[in-house]
């Protein structure tokens, strides 16, 4: 009896052991969904479409009143975000990327691609008031409320591209205030305009040689 009563428990613990890596990979699997860039994440009500031209995954998905909210959103191709909402106003929108955003990123970068004429909105989740944004149409940069406009909810707002869009976004530290002598002032601090534009011009030319390769990347997939 006693060795029966024995082999029960071994029995019992390989069947606990086997189930365990099982139940934790379903349980994993449900955590996150991956999606294609085939996938399209329709706006009915707004004649609006999402995608993402390399895929990714994430942990939830949803379309409220009218806007798609993920959570946890990671790209192939690029960091994951805690949050992103973004919607889109008779224009279908194809991210190409989006590298940096998040509560404690001092520069990030998104771009996509737009057919239709009209407005696109994004909100990362963070305080878009903090930092200092940067958008081009087609590599050109346009000014503040002549093509888009931050909304007191901080949702990017983006209207009149018809192409390329690439939004650039930059968060001066604190440091960067003008209180103090300059003399007492590190060689950055007191370079701090002219290193951050130089920062910025290096990412608008990684950008748009990373678009360049993107789009032609696509069109060698659809060909």
């Amino acid at each position: 009896m006693h060795v029966k009563n024995m082999l029960t428990i071994f029995f019992a613990i390989f069947i606990i052991l086997l189930f365990i890596p099982l139940t934790c990979f379903a349980l994993q699997t449900q955590d996150e969904t991956i999606f294609y860039p085939t996938d399209i994440f329709k706006i009915p009500n707004y004649n609006g479409s999402i995608n993402f031209a390399n895929g990714g995954k994430y942990e939830s998905a949803n379309l409220h009143n009218n806007i798609w909210n993920f959570v946890n959103l990671s790209l192939n191709n690029g960091f994951r975000l805690d949050t992103l909402n973004i919607s889109a106003i008779d224009s279908d929108v194809t991210v190409l990327s989006i590298q940096g955003f998040g509560s404690d990123i001092i520069g990030a970068i998104l771009s996509y691609t737009i057919i239709g004429d009209g407005e696109q909105t994004f909100n990362f989740g963070i305080n878009a008031n903090k930092g200092s944004w940067s958008v081009s149409f087609n590599d050109v940069f346009v000014a503040e409320n002549s093509g888009w406009h931050i909304l007191p909810d901080n949702t990017i707002s983006i209207i009149g591209a018809t192409s390329n869009v690439t939004l650039l976004y930059f968060v001066f530290p604190d440091f960067l205030g003008n209180n103090g002598d300059s003399f007492n002032k590190s060689f950055f601090q007191q370079h701090s305009v002219l290193i951050i534009t130089a920062i910025i011009a290096f990412f608008v030319i990684v950008l748009a040689l990373l678009n360049k390769y993107l789009k032609n990347n696509n069109h060698l997939e659809g060909t």
